[in-house]
């Protein structure tokens, strides 16, 4: 039985559920045992018993006795095999209903962690009440049947010897029996009646073990979709060639998900395979070990279809494979390959570790590097590796693809990959999309294709990278800022025009990383702009510090500071050095110059290193005055007239 199950194709064990076919393969070893058991010991005796009672009876004592023993249990064995039949459609639906019960417990265990992660225990275990409450009113109707079934049998043999015992009874009196020949018949008819009412029960026992081997039966005769060839070649890979001719293939005759796919991997080349979810990448891998058998074309290893050898032929020259016989030396050697060597010396009990059912104590990148490892002590002409690294963070990525570049140096190797990043170095990239290969070549061949759908998938990886990494740098850099008065957040000031829709916003942080202190706040909670005194005596210029790229000007002007990427300064009076602004999104707030002799504003890119000529922008083709005043009188040239700023400068 559980060789069959090993011997059924993959379509089968993906569409039944694990929990249901073991309960079914359980019980149905268990109902082989018990019927063998009813057969030998206990039927096959009362059968012999009953013949024997029905020949004394008819030659001790008459005709008419051996009539009525002979019609007794006849009307006994028929009434119990009729009302079994009867009953057995009730408990056929028992045990359906808890096999049900049992995969439904099973896929919850199996899958722990999903449930907790969802918090999903309750709606688990209501849906597991349902089926044991379903179960259970299945099972009461089923022993119901059985009540009536033992009901009609003690009446049929109540019956049978309440008819001869009168009988003996009425010949004693005539005189025509004795006494004794009475006593006897009560005795041996009260004998044979036990064994025979045991037969009923035996009789129910083997129908019910009947039905629960009805599942086995069925798993037994489940059809084996992949079968070898009568006749099979053998198959010693030696270039290791690998060409898909036409394939086409469909899991179900309605969606087709291959279509007339044709492509060669050369002996020792790497080829990666790459496209959309759903397109059949993963398929390709599992035709190539023959998963399945394809509708049209034909897979060549060196040549030779991989229909004309036997399954574990194949899959031992290209499958991952552990090796069981391998030595201490050769496992450690290939843990260290996986980078989990390490890992594996930090257990406490080193490499004798119990990982768990389904390896349940192992992280999702120690599962992968595990599986690495393997492959590594295998050490195969023909490498596939699906998505081999989508668990492990960059730097052990990054290890490991060293290790798996070394490892598939003049080896045939096929890889499934959505990180475009990690097959940049095959020989041959192939887009599939939608079952067919739409494009195929190199990663600098496939970049020159504009709009192409592998340049489209690079750009997009490309993009969400700087997203996130845009992301975490502005998030590494905000801080929340309090009042020094009342030590609440920071307000963002009345001339904010989108302070009505942002309830607190921090001050943004310049390129270096510095966030300003607070400005002032009045107990109103109103932005108070720096102020200055005129007169006789010394201008009272604030004491404020620009930042640069990390070089700091002291008694310069007062900081810009930036709120919902807007740009506004406080303006004062006199004779002061140019001022540093940064930009943010194009939007400047022109500095306000009310009295004095206050040289313009040059407004500085903020990616710009300190020390270098400053490269005056403007937010149109114009140029300003104050920007020729600027620069001294000259017009700036055109390229920083019409440059602006970028914010993914930011991360370069």
């Amino acid at each position: 039985m559980f060789d069959h199950l090993l011997e059924c194709s993959l379509r089968f064990h993906i569409n039944r559920k694990t929990g249901e076919i073991l309960r079914a393969q359980k019980r149905g070893v268990m109902s082989i045992v018990t019927i063998l058991s009813s057969v030998l010991f206990q039927i096959a005796p009362t059968l012999v018993d009953i013949g024997i009672a029905v020949g004394f009876f008819t030659l001790a004592f008459d005709r008419l006795f051996g009539i009525i023993v002979f019609v007794t249990m006849s009307l006994y064995v028929v009434s119990t095999i009729v009302l079994t039949e009867w009953r057995t459609a009730y408990r056929r639906r028992a045990n359906l209903l808890e096999n049900l019960m049992e995969a439904k417990a099973v896929d919850s265990l199996l899958n722990y962690e999903t449930v907790k992660y969802y918090a999903a225990e309750r709606f688990e275990s209501e849906q597991y009440a349902q089926a044991v409450d379903d179960y259970q009113e299945a099972d009461k109707k089923s022993n119901g049947t059985t009540y009536i079934l033992t009901l009609v049998q003690n009446v049929i043999i109540q019956a049978g010897l309440l008819v001869g015992g009168l009988l003996c009874a009425y010949q004693v009196t005539q005189g025509e029996k004795t006494v004794g020949d009475f006593v006897l018949y009560l005795a041996y008819i009260l004998q044979l009646y036990q064994p025979l009412n045991n037969f009923g029960s035996y009789y129910k026992s083997i129908q019910k073990n009947l039905v629960d081997m009805e599942k086995m039966i069925d798993l037994m005769h489940e059809p084996i979709e992949v079968n070898d060839p009568p006749d099979p070649k053998p198959l010693v890979v030696q270039k290791g060639e690998v060409e898909f001719r036409n394939v086409t293939f469909a899991y179900d005759e309605r969606i087709p998900i291959l279509k007339n796919v044709s492509f060669k991997v050369p002996s020792g080349r790497t080829v990666a395979i790459v496209g959309p979810s759903g397109g059949g990448k993963s398929t390709i891998l599992r035709l190539l070990l023959r998963f399945y058998d394809i509708q049209e074309g034909s897979i060549l290893i060196d040549g030779v279809d991989v229909r004309d050898v036997k399954q574990f032929d194949l899959r031992s020259q290209i499958g991952v494979v552990p090796q069981v016989d391998a030595n201490d030396e050769q496992i450690a050697a290939a843990a260290v390959a996986a980078k989990i060597h390490e890992k594996i010396l930090g257990f406490p009990d080193g490499y004798e570790t119990k990982v768990g059912e389904r390896g349940l104590r192992l992280s999702g990148g120690e599962k992968q590097r595990v599986a690495i490892a393997r492959t590594v002590l295998k050490n195969p002409q023909i490498v596939l590796l699906d998505e081999a690294t989508s668990a492990l963070d960059t730097s052990t990525e990054r290890h490991i693809q060293k290790s798996l570049q070394q490892m598939t140096v003049n080896r045939t190797t096929l890889i499934i990959a959505h990180r475009l990043s990690t097959i940049v170095h095959a020989d041959l990239i192939l887009v599939v999309k939608a079952g067919e290969i739409v494009e195929r070549g190199s990663h600098d061949e496939l970049m020159q294709i504009d709009n192409g759908v592998y340049f489209k998938l690079w750009n997009k990886q490309l993009k969400d990278r700087l997203k996130i990494k845009s992301k975490i740098k502005r998030l590494g850099r905000t801080t929340s800022v309090r009042s020094r008065k009342n030590s609440r957040r920071y307000k963002a000031p009345a001339h904010d025009p989108m302070s009505a829709n942002i309830e607190d916003i921090p001050p943004q942080p310049n390129v270096g990383g510095y966030v300003p202190p607070p400005l002032p706040v009045a107990p109103s909670g109103r932005y108070v702009p720096p102020r200055t005194r005129t007169g006789s005596g010394e201008r009272n210029v604030p004491q404020m510090t620009t930042y640069t790229r990390g070089v700091t000007e002291m008694n310069a002007p007062p900081q810009t500071y930036t709120y919902n990427n807007v740009v506004d300064r406080s303006s004062s009076r006199g004779s002061v050095r140019p001022q540093t602004a940064y930009i943010h999104n194009n939007e400047v707030n022109r500095p306000i110059v009310r009295s004095g002799n206050v040289r313009p504003y040059t407004m500085h890119e903020s990616t710009r290193e300190s020390g270098t000529p400053p490269i005056t922008t403007s937010t149109s083709n114009e140029v300003n005055e104050s920007d020729l005043e600027a620069s001294g009188g000259e017009a700036p040239s055109r390229n920083s007239q019409q440059r602006r700023y970028n914010p993914l400068d930011l991360l370069r």
